[in-house]
């Protein structure tokens, strides 16, 4: 595949995730000043059944078009009436049981309102889902960015007006019926031909084993990591979860804009390279180092600072995510580089050890989950215990992936040697400013001194390693 097009494809998938995520990130940090973190809690367990449904909405179809090198034409004609079909019948369950089910489970009218309202807005949803995964199977990522730009933007504008005026959790509603209602506008219009729906699935059945086995494992995965948020909610109460999902959400930012936008790239580039798996592990080498250095300050900074980026950030009324946002920022560092992993038995068509890998570690999970708000209510012990089992399970996840491109895991992890010690010198320098100069000259000196080493550990990184270097070199150059 031409490196000169990948690269290029790159830049604008970065600049996508780049852009979304500062919108985002700032409207976040608005929201919260605005809002209470109970006006976030009341909206965590609708929201949650809706994106069950959004896992369950194609029930593992979509990702057939990246399997191998696959053009088959009549497919996404398929995946389109299929879809429609597929989000006819979850929609129905969405706006006639769900709001009952979160009446019951929350005791909240307003949650089940919520619920109601979110089961609308999914009928809408089937043109982003469909087009944005032909667009991403195509590499258009130019088209892709200046659509999410518009969507986000306006739905960010429209949620943080909201939010000014009602001061509840109306402005978030607002807000996602923006962003689905101009997504299904805007990815219908913008597509060259429109791509008239088939209901009859032949193309499709020859994939029953592959999309059956990737359901089900991505339905595993999202009920354990959305379970500690359904039980919160229940037995610690609304504000309990409104502190942990954000928490949560707030340190996935730099994982979702940086990792989401390799990964955006690297599937259909893999995809493409099926046949070459040096290729595609000199990718996934390149891929993980690139996150890891950017991601290492994050998580430096996070767990050295969480006092003073609480109070002066998010305000007094947040200072409960201290603790929380302690744990999350080890997590972040071995998150942000499995999803690169699996993308390899999606390509490989191949899906049955996701399935199996969920079998056993989703389980694990629930019982954290249970046992640190049913048995021992503790919301810290099940951060903690949760990401010391995550990064476990990280680690087999990725030998797991590795064995597909014929490597071990320490082979893999040599990769980290160099980086490693500097991403220890960078934490030793920013433990040294915070106990140092914050306590003994000023605020502003340190915030100065904290960005001059940060500059530096990036030169360091990427100029003590050829191939980083050379990577992200080109995809400078893709910006001429």
């Amino acid at each position: 595949m031409n490196n000169n097009f990948i690269a290029l494809s790159t830049k604008w998938s970065f600049i996508d995730q780049f852009v979304m995520q500062i919108i985002l990130f700032f409207s976040n940090l608005l929201l919260i000043r605005m809002l209470r973190p109970e006006d976030f809690g009341v909206f965590v367990t609708p929201f949650i059944i809706y994106s069950l449904a959004r896992t369950l909405q194609d029930f593992g179809t979509l990702k057939t078009i990246f399997i191998g090198n696959n053009q088959d034409p009549f497919l996404l004609k398929e995946l389109f009436g299929f879809n429609i079909i597929s989000t006819l019948l979850i929609g129905s369950i969405l706006v006639f049981f769900a709001p009952g089910f979160v009446k019951l489970w929350t005791s909240s009218d307003t949650s089940s309102g919520i619920m109601f309202y979110l089961g609308i807005s999914f009928y809408f949803t089937v043109p982003q889902l469909v087009f944005e995964n032909y667009l991403r199977k195509n590499m258009q990522f130019k088209k892709l960015f200046f659509i999410n730009f518009l969507i986000t933007t306006l739905s960010v504008l429209i949620g943080v007006a909201s939010a000014y005026h009602y001061g509840d959790h109306t402005a978030l509603l607002l807000k996602h019926f923006v962003y689905v209602g101009m997504g299904m506008l805007l990815f219908t219009i913008t597509l060259n031909e429109f791509v008239r729906p088939v209901f009859i699935f032949k193309n499709l059945k020859k994939y029953k084993s592959f999309s059956l086995s990737l359901i089900l494992s991505d339905v595993l995965g999202y009920i354990s990591r959305n379970a500690d948020n359904l039980l919160i909610d229940k037995f610690l109460g609304i504000k309990a979860l409104g502190v942990y999902e954000r928490a949560y959400k707030f340190l996935r930012l730099p994982n979702e804009q940086l990792s989401g936008a390799i990964n955006r790239v690297l599937l259909p580039t893999y995809s493409k390279l099926n046949n070459f798996p040096d290729q595609q592990f000199k990718l996934l080498k390149l891929s993980v180092l690139v996150v890891f250095v950017i991601i290492c300050p994050v998580s430096c900074l996070f767990f050295i600072y969480t006092n003073e980026i609480v109070l002066h950030i998010f305000g007094q009324q947040w200072m409960d995510l201290v603790p929380l946002l302690k744990i999350f920022s080890i997590l972040i560092l071995f998150q942000s580089i499995s999803p690169f992993f699996g993308n390899l038995f999606i390509v490989n068509g191949n899906t049955k050890p996701l399935l199996y890998f969920s079998l056993v570690s989703q389980p694990i999970y629930l019982i954290i989950f249970v046992y640190f708000t049913m048995i021992n209510p503790d919301i810290v012990a099940l951060s903690t215990m949760y990401t010391i089992s995550s990064i476990i399970f990280s680690l087999f996840f990725w030998q797991m992936g590795c064995s597909l491109l014929k490597v071990n895991l320490i082979h893999f992890l040599k990769i980290f040697r160099i980086q490693i010690l500097i991403a220890l010198s960078l934490f030793i320098l920013f433990t040294f400013i915070k106990d140092i100069i914050f306590v003994n000259y000023s605020t502003v000196l340190g915030f100065i001194l904290v960005f001059a080493v940060t500059i530096l550990y990036f030169i360091v990184s990427f100029f003590s390693n050829h191939e980083l270097k050379a990577v992200v070199l080109k995809v400078f150059k893709s910006l001429d």
